[in-house]
């Protein structure tokens, strides 16, 4: 069975400025301006995160995504401070897979982490027509085509990466709490803890309609590897719980 999703193609000119091993800072003179000076990748033109304009958008077919292990993979993984966001690293054996969804093969689940803001209208790096979101978490997978991550980094469509949307009700969601449960004992960066977390169960209810780009890491190497999986599907969280993070 095929399910419909939408294809972005983002006008080139188009973007804003997953962290991995480079130097860089959101705060430092000139901030994310002078990215482009460390790296000349950031100044490129298939730059993400973008501001995803749903009438700008293709409708395609394709088949349902196939999430492999997903359910253990946040069992015992260790959640830590890396001094830029919270960042959950998945080493369960067998590792979690992705695959179908458009997506040109097998791809491994690496970690996932969150960017958010401080307050309840803004902090995702993606808009939506305009509209942020106060939180967005990304799942970062690289192809099985390449050995590790810092090969497939090099290559078009060498990583893959979920974005999921939070948006703030009145209510906390229950799953979430295995996240919020751990921050007090990583509130400096290089705390780490475990987490015990189903990760199909932080993700939206409808996983096969989502907008779909080429892009790249939102942060310095800002390599022009990643096929992007946005979900315009927001998942509920309580604005304690943004707070919390």
């Amino acid at each position: 069975m095929s399910l419909s999703s939408r294809i972005y193609f983002p006008p080139l000119g188009l973007f804003y400025f997953i962290s991995l091993t480079s130097s860089w800072s959101y705060l430092e003179p000139g901030g994310t301006i002078d990215w482009s000076s460390k790296n000349n990748t950031c100044d490129k033109s298939f730059q993400s995160p973008i501001d995803i304009i749903s009438s700008e958008a293709t409708n395609k077919r394709f088949p349902p995504f196939h999430m492999e292990h997903y359910s253990t993979a946040a069992d015992g993984a260790p959640i830590v401070n890396n001094g830029h966001t919270v960042e959950a690293h998945l080493i369960q054996s067998p590792a979690p897979t992705l695959s179908g969804g458009g997506l040109s093969g097998i791809y491994t689940a690496l970690q996932f982490h969150f960017h958010w803001g401080s307050s309840d209208n803004y902090g995702s790096e993606h808009f939506l027509d305009g509209n942020s979101f106060p939180m967005e978490m990304h799942i970062v997978h690289y192809s099985q085509k390449y050995p590790n991550i810092s090969e497939a980094l090099t290559k078009k469509n060498g990583l893959a990466v979920l974005a999921i949307f939070f948006e703030v009700t009145n209510c906390n969601n229950t799953e979430f709490q295995c996240i919020i449960r751990k921050l007090p004992r990583i509130r400096n960066p290089g705390n780490e803890s475990h987490l015990y977390c189903n990760l199909l169960k932080l993700l939206p209810k409808n996983v096969d309609q989502f907008y779909r780009y080429s892009g790249s890491l939102t942060t310095p190497p800002c390599s022009e590897s990643v096929v992007w999986t946005v979900y315009p599907e927001a998942v509920k969280i309580s604005s304690w719980q943004v707070r919390s993070i």
